[in-house]
């Protein structure tokens, strides 16, 4: 379930805070890690107890007020995963050269998706786990091969805004990190896995904290090779990501 907030976005944001500001905003990335640890914690604990967030917010904004949010969380669930099979689609078409275009690929994407979705949630928790291992490998050997600055990564856990700017991007790391859809479905999760009393909360808080660790990881290594890469030759992340 964690696994599922690694989308381009999340890439691209974390690009562009080593891009501009270094190591600056890293410890953005924790904030945004324990806040969405503690979220999803509160959702799985409602559902144990067969309730769920979406009954949750209808009992305390109302039916009025919870349909509004419904309706609004479902649209931007429908663009998030527009904006994230267009990417997977733009980038295929960029390694082949351009001799596919996107919008072919992208809809192949999705195809995709529904295909993996189909053959059950077990399935797609091996394939995430091994797609999210795989991607925290890589960029930490490319984030150590870069050979950056040590020091100047353990003051960027130091909570700091070096400009106004940067705190489009902290709040964009808190989003794409935390990100609303898991809280939502973190309650249906725990009935898949048969986690159904208050004794498989250490369960499910071993299971958030894992993923929790390797997503944030993965984000700190990409910052870092942001920073000791691309922001030292002179990049954008515009440009490069």
């Amino acid at each position: 379930m964690v696994a599922s907030y690694f989308g381009s976005g999340s890439v691209f944001i974390a690009s562009s805070a080593g891009v501009r500001y270094g190591y600056a905003l890293l410890w953005a990335i924790v904030g945004a890690v324990l806040l969405g640890f503690m979220a999803q914690d509160m959702s799985a604990r409602l559902g144990i107890f067969g309730d769920s967030l979406t009954d949750f917010a209808r009992r305390k904004l109302g039916r009025t007020g919870a349909t509004a949010v419904a309706v609004l969380l479902s649209v931007g669930c429908v663009a998030w995963g527009l904006e994230l099979t267009a990417a997977v689609g733009k980038g295929v078409s960029l390694l082949l050269g351009d001799v596919v275009g996107w919008m072919p690929l992208a809809v192949l994407t999705a195809l995709l998706a529904i295909v993996v979705g189909i053959l059950g949630y077990s399935y797609v928790e091996r394939l995430m786990t091994g797609m999210m291992l795989g991607l925290l490998v890589a960029y930490v050997a490319v984030a150590t091969a870069a050979t950056p600055d040590v020091g100047a990564i353990a003051a960027g856990f130091v909570p700091s805004v070096p400009e106004a700017g940067a705190v489009t991007l902290v709040v964009g790391i808190l989003g794409t990190t935390a990100l609303w859809p898991n809280f939502f479905l973190e309650a249906t999760l725990v009935e898949e896995k048969g986690w159904t009393d208050a004794s498989d909360l250490s369960n499910i808080r071993r299971d958030l904290g894992v993923g929790y660790a390797v997503g944030g990881l993965t984000t700190v290594a990409i910052v870092v090779c942001a920073a000791a890469i691309l922001r030292r030759a002179g990049s954008t992340a515009s440009s490069r990501c």
